[in-house]
């Protein structure tokens, strides 16, 4: 058994400096099923600080402190030290507990943290979409915060600011907003809008896009009924025929609704007199059947008394839910005998709604009543604990570039938040660079610059051998055994410094390609600035590129056809060079830092 408090205590600052938040955090078992207090002083002084309930779950607590709600703003300072006393309340008992350790120093961080709670609309009967949309959270470290609702479906989204206060945010969409008017009609109640919110400070920091959905403060309902039509379109005009008006055959079922109203069928339920309980129709991928209308096939062959009902469980645009029923019968049941029991009928489950207070709740309606004692309706509200929400890590930002060790240098930055419940991990804590101006160039940087100088020579051997040496007989004789001509046709067709240069210039071109390839395996990877590396090597590729160019273009002109082809030969060889380090540089994070 024990309660710690775990060092250091994070005090987050703002943009200025000035400290806005302090989070005290530590760890009891000791205080199962109860709650704790926590007073919190001055290490140095004894001067009490703060006191207060922390939030506890049973193994954590957390106090989070506010400037200057809850602490003045010249009580806590970056390195402080702070002690902490808990003590645990069970059923109305207090008792101090032993806490050790019990002091944690201050560290300063400058973060942000943004939060999106819930989100609540208002609409009009008999209208589409909403006429409000309100979402609220929280936020630390950030004065203002510009919130972006999407709604589902192909529907534009609306963008609105809105000021913290106290840590809390409101944001209020109406029509008469900016970058609102009638997009607020793609918005409906119950149904799942995606929220992100991003600080007004300029910074990076910003609220993970979240699934809300929008709560419209009361539970409604619409009016709707079922048509029944012959398979030849005839319509009857009673929603629960009797056999001597609709015999065994096809009907369609269609659900109807107010005058412009659009519905959306959820399910559809069929229960009969001979069957033991209700069933939700399903295809053969076991996904309920939403057709409107529905098909249905009655056959009263199955017994003397039979009654078959369809049960359709429909949601309209704002959301409101409504059922409706249609019943054949044919002595079955009630149809036979008026006081023989009817058990209660209830629908599907609703999705679960929003998160309010640690809870979410989810209903059914009532399709039939009970009757003549028969089986009651089961409860009709659901609710559960709250699913654990996904916490992503967040790091400070580094620390300044440290001094230049063994021509390195280093900077590191810290975790503010450890990532909890399968959130985003946390990123590199510490970077590595070549001392910028530095002397000191190791293995894998002279082993750069030996590459670089094979790559110039090679690019003015290859030039000089193709444009002055080759004659048009040998680049005959070349092209001929490219496309599939005898190596003893090409030497005899070439003569001995021919030969000797061409040689040369497989070799350079070998040579270079080895020795880049095994320089990208040994030194890349180990480097302290692969980054540093890389970029140095791409330039001098772009600086033979540019020029190879630059030359294919100008001899190309003068109709000097040889020449220009050797500085094609050039172009393409160290392009396809520059190409795949420049994919390498972008591949190992490099254009991060630039």
């Amino acid at each position: 058994m024990a309660t710690t408090v775990t060092s250091p205590a994070v005090a987050n600052q703002d943009a200025a400096g000035n400290i806005v938040s302090l989070v005290v955090s530590g760890t009891s078992d000791e205080c199962p099923g109860g709650s704790l207090t926590i007073q919190i002083f001055d290490a140095n002084t004894g001067d009490l600080l703060a006191s207060g309930n922390a939030p506890y779950d049973g193994a954590n607590w957390t106090k989070t402190l506010t400037v200057p709600d809850d602490v003045a703003a010249d009580q806590i300072a970056c390195g402080q030290t702070l002690q902490v006393a808990l003590a645990c309340r069970q059923s109305g008992v207090t008792t101090n507990l032993s806490v050790s350790p019990d002091t944690a120093d201050v560290e300063c961080v400058s973060a942000c943290a943004i939060d999106i709670g819930t989100a609540t609309g208002v609409t009009s009967a008999g209208t589409s979409g909403l006429d409000q949309l309100t979402v609220v959270g929280t936020a630390s470290g950030c004065s203002s915060v510009h919130v972006v609702a999407a709604p589902p479906g192909t529907g534009e989204s609306v963008s609105t600011d809105a000021t913290v206060t106290n840590g809390q945010w409101t944001a209020v969409f109406d029509p008469g907003g900016p970058d609102v008017g009638t997009r607020l009609k793609a918005f409906h109640c119950n149904r799942n809008t995606t929220i992100t919110a991003t600080c007004n400070d300029g910074s990076d920091c910003r609220a993970s896009p979240k699934r809300v959905a929008v709560s419209c403060g009361t539970d409604c309902t619409v009016q709707v009924s079922i048509e029944i039509t012959r398979s030849n379109g005839r319509p009857i005009r009673t929603s629960n025929p009797t056999c001597e008006v609709a015999g065994s055959g096809d009907y369609n079922l269609s659900v109807v609704g107010p005058s412009g109203s659009s519905l959306t069928v959820v399910s559809w339920t069929e229960s009969s007199s001979v069957a033991s309980g209700p069933t939700v129709l399903q295809d053969a991928q076991g996904n309920n059947v939403t057709s409107n209308p529905l098909t249905v096939t009655i056959d009263y062959s199955v017994a003397a008394a039979v009654n078959f009902t369809f049960t359709a469980l429909v949601r309209d645009a704002q959301g409101c839910v409504g059922t409706a029923s249609a019943t054949f019968s044919c002595g079955g049941d009630t149809g036979g005998d008026p006081n023989a029991p009817v058990d209660c009928q209830v629908s599907e489950w609703s999705d679960f709604g929003p998160c309010i207070n640690g809870q979410q709740t989810h209903t059914r309606s009532v399709v039939t009543q009970p009757r003549n004692g028969g089986r009651p309706c089961p409860a009709l509200t659901e609710t559960r604990s709250c699913p654990p929400v996904a916490v992503d890590c967040q790091v400070s930002a580094f620390s300044n570039w440290g001094p230049c060790v063994d021509g390195v240098q280093r900077r590191t930055r810290q975790v503010v938040t450890q990532p909890q419940n399968g959130g985003r991990p946390c990123p590199a804590l510490e970077e590595t660079r070549r001392c910028r101006g530095s002397a000191v160039c190791d293995p894998c940087c002279i082993w750069n610059w030996f590459n670089i100088g094979l790559f110039v020579v090679t690019a003015i051997v290859v030039f000089i051998t193709v444009c002055f040496v080759l004659s048009a007989t040998a680049i005959a004789a070349i092209t001929t055994f490219l496309s599939g001509g005898t190596l003893s046709v090409l030497i005899a067709a070439l003569l001995p410094l021919e030969i000797t240069m061409l040689s040369i210039c497989i070799g350079l071109l070998v040579a270079g390609l080895i020795s880049w390839i095994l320089w990208l395996i040994f030194c890349v990877p180990n480097d302290p600035d692969p980054c540093g590396l890389l970029g140095t090597l791409m330039i001098a590729l772009s600086t033979i590129v540019t020029l190879s160019f630059v030359l294919m273009l100008i001899l190309g002109a003068i109709s000097q056809v040889a020449c220009a082809e050797a500085a094609f030969i050039d172009f393409a060889w160290f392009g396809i060079l520059l190409a795949i380090t420049t994919l390498i540089y972008g591949a190992i994070g490099c254009m991060d830092h630039d």
